[in-house]
This record gives C-alpha cells, structure tokens and sequence, in this order.
C-alpha cells in the first residue's frame, strides 16, 4: 500500500511537474503573445496618428485651394463686372457716335442741298444776264437803225428843203 501511495504520488508530482510546465509553456506564449498584441496596438495607435495627420493636413489643404478657389472666382467675378460697364460705356460712346455720324450726314446733306439750290439761282441769274445782255444788243441795234432812220429823214428833208 505504501508503494502503490508512492507510485501514486509520483506519478501525481510528474503529471503536475509536466502540467507546470505545460502552464509555464502556455504561459511564456501567452506573455509573447500580449507583447505581440501591444506592439500591434502601439503601431496601430502611430498609424492612426500618422492618418490623422496626414488627413488633417489634406483637409487643411483642400480648404486653402477652396479659398484660393473663391478669391480667382470673385477676382473673375469682379473683372466680368468691369468689363460689362467698360463695355456698357463703350456702346453708349459708340451709339453717340453713330448720332453725331448721323447728325452731321445730315448737316452734310443738307448743305450739298444748300449749294445745289445756289448753283441753280447762279445759273438762273447768269441766264437772265445773258438775255439781258442780249436785250440791251438788240435795243441798241434798233436804236442805232432809229438813229440812222432818223438821219436819213433828216437829210431827205434837208435836200428837199
């Protein structure tokens, strides 16, 4: 009976030596195992720093391009707006312009008209002055043959008398 305890107590203290040292072995991997899952977790928390960073600093730049974006739109709004009044003005100048073109076509027209009636009384008045002229030819030669007659007459009755 005392062997068999013996035996059996041996047997129990290498079951429980081998189970330590199964515990010890499972142990030593579960240690290596929590390390493992700490580095993990540490890369994971700098990678998570790093993305946030780099996410930040997208965000950031988007938002000074959104920026820049607004300023060119509202310089280009602000030029578009310039142009319109400078091209607004430039039509009315252009629209006075035609008014005093027409206008002074007008004044042109009016003063070809103007002369035209001039040249015609010119050439009226020459014409009557040519007919005068020839008036005043005609009544001189009449009177001339008057004077003539009137001599003859005057010496007819001279040697009759």
């Amino acid at each position: 009976a005392g062997k068999k305890y013996r035996d059996e107590r041996s047997a129990a203290q290498s079951e429980a030596a081998a189970a330590k040292k199964a515990l010890d072995g499972e142990k030593r991997e579960l240690d290596h195992a929590q390390a493992k899952l700490e580095r993990e977790r540490k890369d994971a928390r700098s990678a998570e720093g790093a993305l946030k960073e780099s996410l930040e600093a997208k965000e950031d730049q988007a938002s000074k391009a959104r920026k820049a974006l607004e300023a060119e739109r509202e310089a280009a709004k602000a030029t578009a707006d310039k142009l319109k009044h400078r091209l607004g003005e430039e039509e009315g100048a252009v629209d006075e312009a035609r008014k005093k073109l027409a206008s002074e076509s007008r004044e042109v027209a009016q003063a070809r008209a103007a002369r035209r009636e001039e040249e015609a009384k010119v050439q009226k008045l020459e014409r009557e002055d040519r007919h005068a002229i020839a008036a005043e030819a005609d009544l001189k030669k009449g009177l001339e043959s008057e004077r003539r007659h009137v001599t003859d007459l005057q010496a007819k009755e001279a040697k009759e008398a």
